[in-house]
């Protein structure tokens, strides 16, 4: 009688450890989801510092590309192509950087 009390006593703890164990595991994935929302969004706003970096930069070398030639006009037959071609880039990372604003918005980071 004795060894069936003890085998029941053994799976009671048995049982206690699998319930502390998977406490344990629950509540160290819901840190590391924290952790890993906090580091996407460091990631984002960093994209977001570059790209709004680059859309200035390309800016001013549209301008001085602009003054090299003497023509401001994007749609002068002689404009240059160099400055059409950053006027796209420029655009499109600024709608990039909208994007990722929203995206950061409607995710409530």
């Amino acid at each position: 009688m004795t060894d069936v009390s003890s085998s029941n006593g053994l799976s009671e703890i048995g049982a206690w450890i699998q319930e502390v164990r998977k406490a344990s595991r629950d509540t160290a994935k819901g840190e590391l989801e924290r952790n890993d929302g906090s580091r996407r969004l460091v990631v984002i706003e960093a994209m977001i510092a570059e790209m709004e970096d680059t859309a200035k930069h390309l800016g001013y070398s549209i301008e001085a590309e602009e003054t090299r030639t003497g023509i401001a006009d994007p749609a002068h037959f002689a404009y240059s192509l160099c400055a059409k071609a950053a006027i796209t880039r420029r655009n499109n990372l600024r709608r990039s950087v909208q994007s990722l604003k929203e995206h950061l918005q409607g995710a409530g980071l």
